[in-house]
């Protein structure tokens, strides 16, 4: 399982919508969709980022 991967799977199992994520790199859905399949590329700070908010992520409850 590739680094990118395991993000996407930590990603589904902390029920991380895409667009949560989009709004906080201020970017599209479609751009992280396409990058999480290997469709396009993104700019290393958006995937710094990009991990850093699963990584971080707290559910609200």
């Amino acid at each position: 399982m590739t680094e990118k991967e395991q993000f996407v799977a930590l990603r589904r199992k902390k029920k991380i919508r895409l667009r949560r994520i989009a709004e906080y790199l201020s970017c599209s859905i479609s751009l992280l969709s396409r990058y999480e399949r290997d469709d396009c590329f993104m700019d290393e700070e958006k995937i710094i980022k990009y991990k850093n908010f699963i990584n971080n992520f707290v559910p609200e409850n």
